[in-house]
């Protein structure tokens, strides 16, 4: 009788695992996940400081400053009569040819219609055309190791003001090898 009474309950947890597998999988099919490494840049979200970011080539009324605004961000301002290659170099982000990057710009536009690009090192655009205000997201791969990156105004000639709030850098499925082994 005990063999029994010892079999039904292992019956019991069997169905019950059973039946809770199949409702997380009815109400939560996850098909992949996407492995996300560690953060690349520090201070992204400018909490207290741009440290350890530098202004370079700012000059009359445009500049790079903190604000207060949001709990910390970048403020860019673009004047137009400044014609300068004024950015925000983000040091120590360690980008790698040839691999996979998540990068995640969150703004605020000051002037509507304020744009801005993100650049790896002097030159390799890593993003098209963004526009402030809106949340920006996208996929890179490193066509060059280099270990900054640059945010500038997006177009010489145009006055633009926003806000950087933060900026996220995450190597995608770190340590993967995909393809065939």
């Amino acid at each position: 009788m005990q063999i029994s009474i010892a079999n039904a309950i292992l019956v019991a947890r069997l169905i019950g695992k059973s039946i809770v597998t199949a409702c997380l999988k009815m109400f939560l099919p996850f098909k992949t996940s996407q492995q996300l490494g560690e953060e690349k840049i520090t201070n992204g979200d400018f909490v207290d400081t741009l440290s350890p970011s530098t202004v370079v080539n700012a000059a009359g009324t445009s500049n790079i400053t903190w604000d207060a605004q949001g709990g910390g961000s970048a403020k860019l301002i673009y004047n137009s009569v400044d014609s300068i290659a004024i950015y925000l170099n983000l040091p120590n982000v360690n980008m790698v040819s040839g691999k996979t990057y998540y990068i995640v710009i969150d703004s605020t536009a000051i002037v509507s219609g304020s744009q801005f690009k993100l650049n790896q090192g002097n030159g390799t655009a890593l993003s098209g055309t963004l526009t402030a205000g809106v949340m920006s997201s996208f996929y890179r791969t490193a066509t060059v190791t280099n270990s900054a990156l640059r945010l500038y105004r997006n177009t010489s000639g145009d006055n633009s003001q926003l806000y950087i709030n933060s900026i996220s850098v995450k190597e995608v499925f770190p340590d993967w090898i995909i393809g065939n082994t």
